[in-house]
């Protein structure tokens, strides 16, 4: 009996080594195990992102289309509802943008519309990606705006000393869902292109006292920490109310919210809006006013004229 037990603590002790060699192998392999089943579960997909725009080349006045395309980088499988936004930044003046989600094709697509007077040179286009399961990604690309004809060509630099359009393009997306600064940039400058069959006093003036509320909306907003985005949002969205006689303070702080903006830069764009609104107000009453004043003095040298005329007429 004695012998049988220490041959049993014998064996046993020459062979726990090996059993606790065995067991610990065990543990790493299931660990292994788990960490790829866990990396497989919750592995961040990454984006293909195909940007076609269809001229690298367009005359002010011109539309540019561009349509994005969204794949899966392993799969090549088109990627829908995503979240697209594309940002379009002119080469002086302010940046424009608008978003898009991709249909089933994985496709979203924008338009991008030149001024008539805006400045020629490189247009710069940024497409920032994002969806749930997916790393955010942004891509770049560019096209070239020219004159429209020889007589555009020869005024390119009298454009880009500064005294271009503060909305050179404006951006909307295919779908009803897009960018509502957009729509408002867009509503802008059919505003403004629809005064310049009016009378060239008062289309003038009403042009630059909308282009004065848009400027201070998105000044306040810039300085109040809202990205350019935003604040160039928040300036075409203004101008497009003040000139349709809307609210620009509203639309101002809508656009900045819109864009990602901070509460605090969507009530300084609406307060700046609103201050620059009732600016322009009053100093168009007082241009009405002494233009009738005006009217006035000439109806009266008139009528002293013909007095003075009868007068005469009576002594001869």
């Amino acid at each position: 009996m004695i012998n049988n037990t220490k041959v049993n603590r014998c064996i046993a002790t020459k062979n726990f080594p090996a059993a606790l060699a065995i067991s610990l192998l065990l543990i790493l392999i299931g660990n292994a195990a788990n960490i790829q089943i866990f990396e497989r579960a919750y592995a961040i997909k990454e984006f293909d992102i195909d940007v076609d725009i269809k001229d690298s080349e367009i005359k002010r006045g011109d539309t540019q289309h561009i349509t994005v395309t969204v794949l899966n980088d392993n799969t090549d499988n088109q990627v829908s509802d995503a979240d697209v936004k594309l940002t379009v930044y002119p080469p002086d003046s302010d940046s424009t943008s608008a978003e898009d989600e991709t249909d089933n094709n994985g496709e979203a697509t924008f338009d991008v519309e030149i001024d008539d007077n805006a400045e020629t040179g490189t247009y710069d286009v940024d497409i920032r990606v994002s969806k749930d399961g997916y790393d955010t990604k942004t891509v770049s690309t560019s096209f070239d705006v020219v004159g429209s004809n020889n007589h555009d060509s020869n005024n390119d630099d009298d454009n880009n000393d500064g005294s271009s359009s503060s909305a050179a393009a404006s951006v909307s997306s295919g779908s009803s869902s897009g960018n509502s600064a957009a729509s408002g940039s867009s509503s802008s400058n059919n505003f403004n292109n629809d005064n310049n069959n009016n009378n060239d006093s008062d289309g003038s003036s009403s042009s630059s006292s909308a282009a004065a509320v848009g400027d201070a909306a998105a000044l306040a907003a810039a300085a109040s920490g809202a990205s350019s985005a935003a604040a160039a949002a928040a300036g075409s969205a203004a101008a497009s109310a003040a000139a349709a006689g809307d609210d620009a303070s509203s639309a101002a702080a809508s656009a900045v919210s819109e864009n990602g903006g901070s509460s605090s830069a969507a009530a300084a764009a609406a307060s700046a809006a609103a201050s620059a609104s009732a600016s322009a107000s009053s100093s168009s009453s007082s241009s009405s006013s002494s233009s009738s004043s005006s009217n006035g003095n000439d109806d009266n040298g008139d009528s002293s004229s013909s007095a003075a005329s009868s007068s005469e007429e009576e002594n001869d």
